[in-house]
């Protein structure tokens, strides 16, 4: 079992592991994880290791090590959100929020056939993978939960940073967003070329 972090002056240490969760959860004591951050296998068929979304019995598991109040970061995307939901329905966390990661891309993806130089896909890119947010219930209230377990509030306010710059160097950037991918390989323009 790994050392529990410990505070050294003002500071607090933490142990990162790299660990198979099926064995690694088990290893945990109760109660002892202040938060979770999980990138799981989406269940797609990209590579051996990406095959099966985890099973109820992991879940389960990342319940139990949680501190009540505990929050539960789960990365998603788009087309296996049911399959976390319907998951999650089934253990004891409360869904609280969900935070978009948003990237750029306008590419398709998938199945792919040229006819006539044009290119067909089968599916859409996505551009956001959704950040699922569940949190173990809290022991009593929002308060008592906070003085004995300090894990249940959340300081979103010292995340932000505000945009100093020059809004239009924003909007330049995306002006030719798709370009490259709309024209036939034949007749391809560099990126910046109406």
């Amino acid at each position: 079992m790994p050392p529990p972090p410990q505070k050294n002056k003002n500071r607090v240490i933490f142990v990162l592991e790299n660990r198979d969760c099926r064995t690694g959860l088990k290893e945990l004591v109760g109660n002892s994880i202040d938060l979770g951050i999980v990138d799981p296998p989406y269940g797609v068929n990209i590579s051996e290791w990406d095959r099966n979304f985890p099973y109820l019995e992991i879940w389960n598991e990342h319940y139990r090590i949680l501190k009540p109040g505990s929050h539960l970061a789960v990365f998603s995307q788009p087309a296996m959100l049911h399959n976390v939901f319907s998951i999650f329905d089934k253990t004891e966390f409360e869904y609280r929020d969900t935070i978009i990661w948003l990237y750029q891309g306008t590419h398709t993806k998938g199945f792919k056939l040229v006819e006539n130089s044009k290119l067909y896909r089968s599916k859409i890119r996505n551009v956001y993978n959704p950040i699922l947010i569940f949190r173990k219930p809290l022991e009593n209230d929002e308060e008592f939960n906070w003085n004995k377990w300090r894990t249940n509030l959340l300081n979103t306010d010292d995340c932000r940073q505000s945009y100093q710059g020059n809004h239009d160097a924003i909007l330049d950037k995306f002006k030719n967003t798709g370009i490259a991918h709309t024209i036939s390989p034949k007749k391809k323009m560099p990126r910046g070329v109406n």
